[in-house]
């Protein structure tokens, strides 16, 4: 079936030469170029994909408040890293071709992750994604399984999720996530408390965390399409519980 093409081309990992022969054949016309803030947000630019293709190693510049800043996106004067003093420099952007993903939730974009360099052309020390990277060559753990919960809130909030409306917005969120070519493991719907589980297929530290950076980022843009804010800050706890998104 259609469906099933649509998954077996989504399963592949998109290299540079498919990304381009999409980009000509018209089914893809944006590349997200990111960088994931450290409360694991994505924060970027869109780029025309012909732009992108000319040039896709081409650096990007960013404000190096955004490694600092707080999740209002304001900047922490108090740090001798990045302030009115320094003058907000920028930092660099180099996309990271081998992270390249298809965004499944969005007909037309695709994603691309970078590491960040300073105006040296050194790796950023503030890079949430680059200390990841250091930490895995030099540790080199085994496959991590992310996990993730999208929680409706309480009381009137989660009206949102109420009847019919959460297992749809569940099947949306699953198809564009299998659609970018990132595997679920397991999602479960939980009717009483209004929790949506999802666990991703075990992959390498720097891929499992790109991927748990997408599926969230999916389900912040599925759900203000359905009316749902959505806020992507994980909320660490003592018994070890996954990172959660909270609708609202």
């Amino acid at each position: 079936s259609h469906w099933r093409t649509r998954q077996a081309l989504a399963s592949e990992r998109l290299t540079l030469d498919q990304l381009r022969s999409a980009i000509e054949e018209g089914s893809v016309d944006t590349v997200r170029v990111c960088i994931a803030d450290h409360y694991g947000m994505l924060r970027g630019r869109r780029l025309v994909g012909e732009v992108f293709a000319a040039d896709p190693q081409g650096l990007q510049a960013y404000c190096d408040g955004a490694l600092i800043w707080d999740v209002h996106c304001d900047i922490f004067e108090s740090t001798d890293y990045s302030n009115f003093r320094t003058g907000y420099p920028d930092v660099f952007a180099r996309p990271d071709l081998p992270s390249l993903i298809r965004c499944g939730w969005s007909p037309g974009s695709t994603l691309v992750m970078t590491e960040v360099l300073t105006p040296h052309g050194e790796r950023s020390p503030l890079d949430p994604r680059g200390l990841l990277r250091i930490f895995a060559e030099r540790i080199q753990p085994g496959p991590i399984a992310a996990s993730l919960e999208l929680r409706a809130g309480e009381g009137a909030l989660s009206a949102g999720w109420s009847g019919d409306r959460a297992p749809a917005f569940a099947q949306r969120w699953r198809e564009g996530i299998e659609l970018s070519g990132i595997a679920l493991r397991r999602v479960a719907w939980d009717s009483d408390r209004a929790v949506l589980r999802a666990e991703l297929e075990p992959a390498a530290p720097l891929e499992a965390a790109d991927q748990l950076v997408a599926v969230r980022s999916a389900a912040r843009e599925i759900g203000l399409v359905d009316g749902l804010t959505v806020t992507a800050m994980p909320l660490v706890e003592a018994s070890q519980r996954p990172a959660r998104m909270l609708l609202k």
